[in-house]
């Protein structure tokens, strides 16, 4: 999803340099192997001429740094973009470059590397970017990564916060898993809802991190984790009207990736004001879902973003739109073959409207299934999610669940 798994071999971890600053190179290479956890091979020569061979190479490494050569134009790109996606690609890739131009700066970001360096930073700066990078310590890693689910909403009051924790219950109980493997993310910074539902703090404090990510790892994303009774982990911060201009795209991938090496499963609640990192969020996910209501505006306001987001991300939006809170009887007004003519393959499903439940659940800050252990929210929600691959799992008509 976000990241590769890292395969550890040995005592050192094999790190192959792609540099063609003979000075930098040497520097690479005494700073790392004096670190004591590197093995360091060195490829030098500019990217366009050694990274073919690398894509081509017997073994793939865990790390490689990669010096990029802005004046190389898109030709430089194009051969990281091509080893990337080669067999034998590594785990993760840092870059480091000078005087990057803001569209190679935006590629790199829709390329997923794991960090970005100057050629000026410090030999302590690209220790612990490595170290970072990699992992080493602070994560458990489980060997595989988090099957990642995303709410966004269509329109105000859609419930994707509702949903995005009703999630977490429908998933866990489809892996017969408690709810210790499952984590939701709320990046609404401004003024998330997420923990008040479950009456827990807030504790992602990434506003005094923000001008230094690289403090960011396992052992501090566990610091700023929630805990409710239930088992489920949170990660929320407290509403601010301001703070939230200090966080960019780095910092946010960087809280996601190494959530999801911790956990099973990562459901993300969006901002419904859109922030320039969330084109990279919603490219990463596994299972994206647009929360509206049945009514002509919330109808119109879903299909609009749908669109926006299949041009915007270039992402498929087909079966992403969850029609929330649908009445079980049709009675007036929108009905479902109203909302199947406006919204045609990008319905994804409905969720049956359960006030008095989810009121009562936001009221004793508890999960829907701790009020009523089988609901119309999670049954229809379990059948949208299972429907659309969210648990990673091929969909069989007889796991999906009844009525």
């Amino acid at each position: 999803m976000f990241l590769k798994p890292i395969q550890a071999t040995g005592q050192r971890l094999h790190v192959k340099a792609l540099i063609a600053d003979a000075r930098l190179a040497g520097r690479i290479k005494k700073a790392l192997g004096s670190a004591g956890r590197f093995h360091v091979e060195l490829l030098e020569g500019p990217l366009s001429a050694v990274g073919p061979s690398m894509s081509s190479a017997s073994s793939p490494s865990s790390l490689c740094l990669v010096e990029l050569n802005d004046k190389g134009g898109p030709n430089e790109l194009a051969v990281l973009e091509h080893l990337l996606k080669s067999k034998q690609a590594p785990s993760r890739i840092i870059v480091i470059s000078d005087n990057l131009a803001e569209a190679s700066a935006r590629r790199l970001l829709k390329l997923q590397i794991s960090d970005w360096l100057p050629s000026t930073c410090s030999d302590q700066e690209l220790i612990v970017a490595c170290e970072q990078a990699i992992n080493i310590e602070g994560v458990r890693d489980t060997g595989t990564q988090a099957r990642c689910a995303t709410f966004m909403s269509a329109i105000g009051g859609a419930g994707a916060t509702t949903l995005s924790l009703a999630a977490a219950s429908a998933l866990s109980a489809k892996s017969k898993k408690d709810l210790s493997t499952t984590c939701v993310v709320d990046l609404n910074f401004q003024n998330g809802s997420l923990a008040d539902y479950l009456d827990l703090k807030p504790n992602l404090q990434l506003t005094e991190i923000a001008h230094s990510p690289q403090r960011l790892d396992g052992h501090l994303l566990e610091v700023m984790l929630t805990r409710h009774a239930s088992g489920l982990s949170i990660l929320a911060g407290p509403p601010s009207l301001t703070g939230f201009d200090a966080i960019n795209a780095e910092l946010v991938g960087k809280v996601l990736d190494l959530a999801s090496l911790r956990f099973e499963h990562l459901i993300i609640d969006m901002p419904s004001l859109w922030r320039p990192w969330c084109e990279n969020v919603v490219r990463g996910t596994d299972a994206l879902f647009i929360v509206t209501e049945m009514t002509v505006t919330g109808l119109r306001q879903a299909h609009r973003l749908a669109e926006m987001l299949a041009n915007t991300c270039a992402v498929n939006t087909k079966g992403t739109v969850i029609v929330n809170k649908a009445p079980w009887f049709g009675g007036g007004g929108v009905k479902k073959k109203h909302a199947q003519e406006a919204l045609g393959d990008l319905l994804a499903g409905y969720v049956s409207e359960c006030r008095t439940l989810v009121r009562d659940a936001q009221n004793h800050g508890s999960m829907l299934s701790r009020i009523k252990r089988r609901n119309r929210v999670e049954v229809d929600l379990s059948r949208i999610l299972l429907a659309n691959g969210a648990n990673g799992r091929p969909v069989d008509q007889k796991d999906m669940p009844t009525s």
